[in-house]
């Protein structure tokens, strides 16, 4: 959400009470003459001091449920660290001015943090903006470690900890509200600010914050709002440049295959550029499961016609044009590795199938002749996984089971002999829909007799 820096502090500072303050002695006629000197404040060269900033936490502390104050103070702030910038710009004498807002004006510990921590809970979301805004800057600043790095301990670091912990906390709570789509534009710019910091992106992925971003992306869908989209591809991608990477926080949820269908998609070329290059720094760790997944999303396919097309070179978009080069060839050079049937058989002999590259027609129509080894153990253990109570492995299984009949000569009968199709058979009624078409489609495969004339 964008907020006219002039404009929006103006109409703020009227709307308060003033005499109302001042006459309550909440506010001095010589605090209030300090408020209204800087109302021309545009964060250019006008001279912001300590003492000035201090007085805008105070009045945020002692009026909590004056709703005009509050908006207009943390407004006041973000003006102050020009957070209302268009381009989200920021100038040296911004970054020197978030010292202010530390205690003594030293650049270490954030003073007023209750101000902030209750803003961010209002249920005046445009308070919540600015306050969280304004509040995921300062700790991003003071908290230790940049968009690239570790995000390792400093002492600012140990001056914020605790606070950094609610922020995120109050990030992964926002998040997962039922509502997130219609709070997402109040709410992403502090979060794609606090996700700039290397120490608050380990800990919200940690938390289990990249589940959360895909469930808002998978909401909003492939073609949706582009704005969205991009900042939550941004989060992700923030997070993809940890040193560090933990792939599992990726693979916990799917956010490949919604990122994959956002490529394909193509709302915007900026929200397609992150999203590859999202992709490609999780290629570059090799994780076969990774792959995997990317492959079954489709994406080598968007890519080879992303990069076959002109659009490309017409646009001259160098970075997205190289990343999706990068991608494709990681793609192509582990296709052999990962489609062979040793990965297949590893993922039966535990149990734990998972849709890929090895549960697909091409894979199938490659490999199914290596099932008849050891006496075709590895279709009976197929058959043994349709005790799972798993919907995932029981849909795997029964497609395999469907895929093997169809691609090997003489599938029918030996599907059939080692219980196969029954099994099947007493599925197709079953409570969960999706199993329940699987096993239709199974016992489908099995009793077609001659697949040249069903194709």
């Amino acid at each position: 959400m964008e907020f006219s820096s002039s404009d929006g502090q103006l109409s703020y500072f009227n709307a308060i009470n003033w005499g109302l303050l001042k006459n309550s002695d909440t506010l001095s006629s010589a605090e209030y003459a300090s408020l209204e000197r800087a109302e021309d404040f545009d964060g250019g060269g006008q001279s912001i001091s300590l003492d000035f900033c201090t007085l805008l936490l105070k009045l945020a502390l002692i009026c909590p449920l004056d709703v005009g104050v509050q908006r207009y103070v943390f407004h006041k702030v973000c003006s102050i660290l020009e957070l209302t910038t268009p381009d989200g710009s920021i100038s040296v004498a911004a970054e020197q001015r978030a010292i202010f807002f530390t205690e003594g004006g030293m650049g270490s510990h954030i003073t007023a943090n209750q101000a902030y921590l209750r803003a961010i809970i209002s249920t005046d979301l445009t308070i919540k903006s600015l306050a969280a805004h304004c509040y995921a800057s300062l700790l991003t600043k003071f908290g230790g470690g940049g968009l690239s790095g570790s995000g390792s301990s400093t002492s600012h670091m140990d001056d914020n900890g605790d606070n950094i912990k609610k922020i995120v906390e109050w990030m992964i709570e926002e998040l997962s509200s039922a509502n997130v789509n219609s709070k997402l534009e109040y709410l992403m710019p502090a979060i794609t600010t606090a996700l700039r910091s290397a120490t608050i992106r380990n800990l919200f992925a940690t938390e289990g914050g990249v589940s959360k971003l895909v469930a808002a992306m998978t909401m909003i869908g492939a073609s949706g709002n582009a704005q969205r989209l991009y900042e939550l591809a941004f989060c992700m991608w923030s997070i993809s440049l940890n040193d560090k990477l933990d792939i599992n926080n990726f693979l916990t949820s799917p956010a490949i295959k919604i990122v994959s269908e956002v490529i394909a998609a193509a709302p915007s070329r900026k929200v397609v550029r992150l999203s590859v290059a999202l992709l490609c720094n999780l290629a570059r760790s090799e994780d076969s499961t990774a792959l995997t997944e990317m492959f079954s999303s489709g994406l080598q396919k968007s890519l080879e016609n992303m990069i076959q097309s002109s659009a490309l070179k017409q646009a001259n978009d160098t970075e997205l044009e190289a990343d999706a080069r990068e991608l494709f060839d990681i793609l192509m050079t582990n296709f052999r590795e990962l489609s062979t049937y040793d990965r297949w058989a590893t993922e039966v002999k535990t149990g734990a199938l998972r849709w890929g590259i090895v549960h697909t027609e091409k894979f199938w129509r490659e490999n199914a002749r290596f099932v008849e080894q050891e006496e075709y153990s590895m279709l009976k253990r197929l058959i043994d996984l349709l005790d799972s109570d798993n919907t995932e492995v029981l849909c795997i299984a029964l497609y395999d089971i469907g895929e093997f009949t169809r691609f090997y000569a003489g599938g029918r009968g030996i599907t059939s002999s080692l219980g196969g199709k029954d099994r099947a058979m007493a599925m197709i009624d079953h409570s969960n829909a999706e199993i329940a078409r699987y096993a239709l489609q199974c016992v489908s495969k099995i009793m077609v007799t001659n697949w040249a004339f069903a194709s």
